[in-house]
């Protein structure tokens, strides 16, 4: 194993964080709010098999493929690629953001993030307010949802993916697990796992 990106001590335990070689698409797994509905002609993004339904060849531009892929009642937000040296997808285009001309040349639209009827109902247990200002608030709380369900995939495809090794000190590995999305994430669950390590040694110690 190539030396960690990190490591440091914790109640006598010795934390390595590793990059994830082979992370777990979190889109595979289920209880997602949003359908990620994506067309690139090299890159497979978004949810499998969802751009499938479409074919973007048939559609003028992207206005008249939304008019087919959102409907009426459903809430969207659009997506967009940068593709440079790596990959990077948020809610927007890239404008400003990025290096001169990167933007423009570098990023795109490349589909969208859309919560269904049914899905919005099942996670929120309301539907299609026929109030504005609920119907509003609805929205609102919809596409924050959204739009953190994109922050987890777009750190899934730059490589924001971990996993942790603990070690005690004779060098013995006691315990691993890799998957985690997020250097916040992959930290606080190893400091959970050595605390949980630590007092298993220490209750061994004492019999």
């Amino acid at each position: 194993m190539d030396e960690p990106i990190e490591s440091f001590d914790h109640q006598g335990i010795t934390v390595n964080i590793y990059p994830d070689e082979d992370p777990h698409n979190p889109r595979d797994d289920d209880g997602w709010l949003g359908e990620m509905v994506c067309f690139h002609g090299r890159y497979n993004l978004g949810d499998k098999d969802a751009s499938r339904r479409y074919d973007p060849h048939d559609y003028s531009g992207w206005d008249a493929l939304e008019e087919t892929v959102v409907g009426k009642r459903d809430i969207a937000l659009p997506l967009y690629l940068y593709d440079h040296s790596g990959l990077r997808m948020k809610v927007g285009p890239f404008q400003g953001l990025l290096p001169q001309g990167h933007a423009e040349f570098d990023s795109g639209q490349v589909g969208w993030i859309v919560a269904r009827p049914d899905a919005i109902r099942q996670q929120f247990g309301v539907g299609w307010r026929r109030d504005r200002e609920a119907q509003q608030q609805l929205t609102e709380k919809v596409c924050k949802r959204l739009a953190s369900e994109v922050e987890v995939y777009d750190s899934y495809i730059s490589g924001d993916c971990y996993g942790y090794v603990l070690v005690d000190q004779e060098g013995n590995t006691l315990d691993s697990c890799f998957g985690y999305i997020g250097i916040k994430d992959v930290r606080a669950e190893a400091k959970q796992a050595a605390e949980h390590a630590a007092g298993h040694l220490a209750a061994s110690y004492s019999v």
